[in-house]
């Protein structure tokens, strides 16, 4: 069972829609297109979803130095600290965390989260300690976000490289039929196409 960071739904209905564009040909041929974008967003969202997976997602894999055989400790503790702040965010924020931080001023980004926590950075800081060591109470702001901001863009690079390779990889079509599947065929290129071996004919 997934355990989803995000509501990504409408981000994918919104960042697909021109893939109509390219199935133009197939609507002129009285094809309904919007069974396949439906189907194609659908798959485009699951891989998504997978992909920020709180417990498995590839999103929340940090490296972390091996400090006294806390290897994987201190990678579940850079990833707990980070899902603690996504907790109160949408995936809009999560597409502005760096615009935020232009005009938010000094330290002042996570704010810009609606219902956090009264003395959010102090409440990061005490849960997460282990990452921070002993601070002032004056660092306290700068450090925790200057750590979110440490880990949120390598999030963000992994999730804009992960489309990438969604948008070139993912099959737009997954033939039933082999009439589907050669008419396809004719229409796009193959690596478009899910072409199941089982609807070739001997």
């Amino acid at each position: 069972m997934l355990r989803n960071v995000f509501d990504l739904m409408e981000f994918v209905s919104k960042y697909t829609k021109d893939l109509l564009d390219e199935f133009e040909e197939l609507e002129e041929d009285g094809v309904d297109v919007y069974q396949y974008l439906n189907d194609y967003q659908a798959k485009y969202q699951a891989k998504l979803e997978e992909f920020f997976d709180s417990e498995y997602g590839e999103a929340f894999e940090f490296n972390a130095s091996d400090i006294f055989g806390l290897k994987d400790e201190v990678k579940k503790s850079k990833k707990d600290f980070l899902l603690d702040i996504y907790n109160y965010a949408s995936f809009e924020d999560f597409q502005k965390f760096n615009d935020y931080k232009k005009v938010a001023g000094f330290n002042n980004v996570l704010n810009y989260l609606s219902h956090i926590p009264h003395d959010f950075h102090i409440e990061l800081y005490e849960n997460h300690q282990k990452l921070f060591g002993d601070l002032r109470f004056s660092e306290i702001e700068g450090e925790v976000e200057k750590l979110f901001f440490e880990l949120h863009d390598k999030v963000y690079s992994k999730f804009e490289n992960k489309l990438i390779s969604l948008d070139n990889e993912l099959p737009y079509f997954y033939p039933q039929d082999e009439k589907e599947l050669v008419y396809l065929l004719s229409k796009f290129e193959s690596n478009r196409v899910c072409e199941n071996p089982f609807l070739r004919k001997k």
